[in-house]
């Protein structure tokens, strides 16, 4: 592996300023679907490994955004899409 690559994976990528309302957007999401799960599937190991797997889920969406955010697509690109704008700042 680069060296580049590991420096990559281990250190601070402070969001810049169309970041922020993506992590915003993305925690609101998950959390509504961990709320629905909560509120459809029982108790059960499954259900606790459908949790896990989200937050997991979360953590690498929020990391793709942070190392790649010079190839961040345009927020309109979203906005087009669901119809609904992420605010800046």
């Amino acid at each position: 592996m680069q060296a580049g690559e590991l420096e990559d994976r281990f250190i601070y990528h402070a969001p810049n300023d169309d970041a922020g309302p993506r992590y915003v957007r993305l925690r609101r999401e998950f959390l509504r679907l961990a709320l629905m799960i909560d509120a459809l599937a029982p108790d059960s190991r499954e259900t606790s490994v459908a949790f896990t797997e989200l937050e997991s889920s979360m953590m690498w969406t929020n990391a793709a955004i942070a190392r790649n955010q010079e190839t961040l697509p345009p927020l309109e690109v979203y906005e087009r899409r669901f119809g609904d704008k992420l605010a800046l700042g």
